[in-house]
């Protein structure tokens, strides 16, 4: 079985992080990830990772040499790199090889390099796989690619409940998810802030660390956003008089969301874990 390219087609969750959160280690997406791959493990799952020999070998050869020591060969993955596979019985070789340490306390003069390079360059691809299925799908050097397919209930509490330790870490529904907005506008959530189209004006993109608070109404269905203004912001008065000329040119971000009733819970979803378990300072609530 190939795993599919993820997309909100194939994928119904992703695994979120928030890099930029205020005192989160550097290494906390690998840990957020190893968390997932244990839990996959636990669960009877196996991992396949793909791997690019050469940046190992050049960089961390004990991780290539604890990885040759698993099985070789993957059905999951279509690559033309190495690939290895690891069940539970691998678990501590596994983690052993792909784990960074506390970088902080290398000697200078180590060769090892951060997590942002052996391990996104080096490591190409993992995928957790039950059966025929795969469950977990991911690409390091993507950090927009940590794709969850169809997690039974169980399976999801679990990821849940193992994330929770994680720093600005989380499970949401898979971005991106489409919404219609207000005056023709159109929002797409991502995982990482909201993209706004309009057919007669320019794309623009607001990170979710400019909103301030999403309230997810039940009784009409719409989600209504606060958004930073840089006016509010704005100390002296004449700074409040170039803001107001400033807004009346620049694009806003939508402060309200339709979406379909099939969509509402995936919508709130994703606000509800960008505020509560990514550490954006971002209000959530639901009336």
């Amino acid at each position: 079985m190939l795993v599919p390219e993820p997309s909100p087609e194939a994928a119904s969750h992703a695994i979120l992080w928030n890099g930029a959160a205020a005192c989160v280690p550097a290494a906390a997406w690998v840990r957020a990830e190893h968390a997932v791959l244990a839990t996959c493990l636990d669960r009877g799952h196996t991992v396949h990772v793909a791997v690019d020999e050469a940046v190992l070998d050049e960089h961390v050869p004990e991780t290539l040499a604890a990885l040759r020591s698993l099985e070789t060969g993957s059905g999951a993955l279509d690559t033309d790199l190495t690939a290895f596979r690891a069940t539970s019985d691998d678990a501590e070789t596994l983690f052993r090889a792909l784990s960074v340490g506390d970088l902080s306390k290398r000697p200078e003069d180590s060769p090892r390099p951060t997590e942002s390079g052996w391990r996104t360059t080096g490591v190409t691809e993992l995928a957790a796989v039950d059966g025929d299925d795969w469950r977990y799908y991911s690409v390091p050097r993507q950090q927009t690619t940590r794709a969850v397919a169809d997690p039974p209930a169980s399976f999801r509490t679990a990821l849940e409940a193992v994330l929770d330790a994680i720093p600005a870490a989380g499970l949401a529904p898979s971005p991106p998810i489409r919404v219609p907005a207000v005056d023709e506008a159109r929002a797409l959530l991502t995982g990482t802030g909201l993209r706004s189209t309009h057919p007669e004006r320019d794309t623009m993109f607001f990170p979710y660390w400019k909103l301030e608070a999403a309230v997810a109404d039940s009784a009409t269905g719409c989600v209504h956003l606060e958004w930073e203004t840089p006016r509010s912001a704005a100390s002296s008065s004449l700074g409040r008089v170039v803001w107001a000329a400033v807004e009346r040119i620049r694009e806003t971000p939508p402060e309200r969301l339709d979406p379909s009733p099939a969509d509402y819970e995936r919508v709130t979803a994703l606000l509800e874990t960008v505020g509560e378990s990514l550490r954006y300072d971002v209000e959530f609530r639901r009336l």
